[in-house]
């Protein structure tokens, strides 16, 4: 069943930031309890809302979560549900390293979750063997409650189905820094950059120019892949995708391009030396000024998961998008890894709880009140300051970005492990300063064939 438009905006507006929170590996499956309990004016706001949903009864109010984390943290989503629905969500718990045995074991054994986290590195081969479901029949794309996430959606579809639900504009990977190690070099704050419409590779690479003396133990660009998302500025996925099948864009001129500034960037000593610190990632440099960026996602700069950065997150810890290509013609960002996007399981037992459970977290997304309530939250809860959460509106507003989807990590595990063939492709300039022409000729035809054998089982 299809839930029609309603106008909310969630008590999480940003509580749905990703938490990889480590789990024990069992199958024991409880409803989500709230992380915070709602104050009663909170939960007041909740039930208003619920009440002005559509009217449906759901036959089935279970709706099952396999994930390493729990659902737990979207306490206002997990209440709206309910609410509205009697809705309840269950977690099941499973470890990473054993994630997908685990979706497999229960889903050959007849006792299959209804939904699971988006993971890049299983897109679109999860949907080929048959592991994922679309969701062309449970939500409505022409609802206008869908409508700020349809181009992103577009950006997600593979064939002629959708299998992912983005409940939101993700607003790519970001560029975390300390202010105040910004003021005491004299640099301009990359954020004021960014307002001024000046935050560009050349303004990004002047920055790191400046700032880098590792005689002092000052390292420019840490973060692990910031490959990914520089060359995505430029419009062109590496692996992208035309008419349903996967196109190998390891030649364009615009990869090449951006390869070419990552090499220079390794040339000139100006990323993070992974292997002079024993391949720790090290972001607590941030806050001691020893790194000027670091390349995370939108979770790190919770205290909860960012231990080096907890006492600085609303004071010092700021964060910028990656920077735009000046020769691009719009502003893009890389959403390959899109937050909190859910799939649904084929032989799920509950796809009518499914879909009232995506629209529930779909709609919570614009009333003012409640908003005004999830905001304090992420305030009192993360420490998080009122600018920042004005700036994730506003990276996350339609048409701030056009959006890029790159298939580079969902192409079988001999193409895109450690190691492999795309992955040096990729990391080779940045990393290690080799040839990004000389990595494609030796590497381009066994990336090729790949995309060729994945493009022929969707024929």
């Amino acid at each position: 069943m299809k839930i029609a438009r309603i106008l909310l905006t969630g008590l999480i507006c940003f509580s749905m930031m990703l938490s990889f929170a480590a789990c024990d590996g069992s199958k024991e499956s409880k409803p989500v309890d709230p992380k915070t309990s709602l104050t009663s004016d909170q939960q007041d706001v909740i039930d208003q809302t619920a009440s002005s949903l559509p009217k449906i009864e759901l036959e089935n109010k279970d709706v099952i979560w396999l994930a390493w984390w729990e659902l737990a943290e979207e306490d206002a989503e997990v209440a709206l549900f309910k609410s509205a629905y009697g809705g309840n969500i269950i977690n099941r718990f499973t470890n990473w390293e054993n994630r997908y045995t685990t979706l497999s074991a229960q889903v050959m054994g007849g006792d299959a979750p209804d939904i699971f986290p988006f993971e890049a590195d299983n897109f679109p081969t999860g949907v080929i063997s048959q592991m994922y479901a679309p969701i062309d029949d449970l939500i409505d794309l022409e609802d206008d409650v869908w409508a700020d996430t349809k181009e992103i959606m577009e950006k997600y579809k593979w064939g002629d189905h959708y299998y992912c639900v983005v409940p939101y504009t993700y607003e790519g990977d970001l560029l975390i820094y300390n202010r105040e190690i910004i003021d005491e070099h004299g640099l301009d704050d990359p954020y004021d950059l960014y307002v001024q419409n000046k935050w560009d590779w050349k303004a990004f690479k002047d920055m790191l120019l400046d700032f880098v003396d590792k005689d002092e133990d000052r390292y420019g660009l840490g973060g692990w892949n910031p490959e990914y998302a520089l060359i995505s500025t430029t419009g062109v996925p590496m692996i992208g995708s035309k008419d349903g099948q996967l196109v190998n864009n390891l030649k364009a001129p615009e990869v090449q391009r951006a390869q070419k500034f990552l090499g220079e960037l390794n040339d000139e000593g100006l990323n993070y030396p992974f292997e002079e610190f024993n391949w720790s990632d090290n972001l607590s440099f941030i806050a001691e000024g020893k790194m000027l960026f670091y390349a995370g996602g939108s979770w790190q700069v919770k205290d909860e998961f960012c231990n080096p950065l907890k006492q600085d997150i609303g004071d010092k810890v700021f964060f910028v998008p990656f920077p735009k290509d000046p020769d691009a013609d719009k502003y893009y960002q890389d959403v390959t890894n899109g937050a909190d996007v859910h799939m649904l399981i084929k032989g799920a037992p509950n796809p009518e709880g499914v879909a009232a459970w995506q629209n529930v977290r779909r709609v919570a997304k614009y009333d003012k009140e409640a908003d005004a309530v999830g905001r304090q939250k992420m305030i009192d809860d993360y420490n998080m300051s009122e600018e920042m959460l004005d700036f994730f509106d506003e990276l996350r507003a339609p048409g701030t970005f056009s959006p890029v989807f790159d298939f580079r990590k969902g192409l079988g595990t001999e193409i895109t492990k450690d190691g492999g063939p795309l992955e040096n492709t990729i990391h080779g300039p940045f990393r290690a300063g080799t040839s990004y022409i000389e990595l494609v000729e030796e590497n381009y035809d066994a990336i090729d064939y790949a995309l060729n054998d994945i493009n022929k089982s969707t024929n």
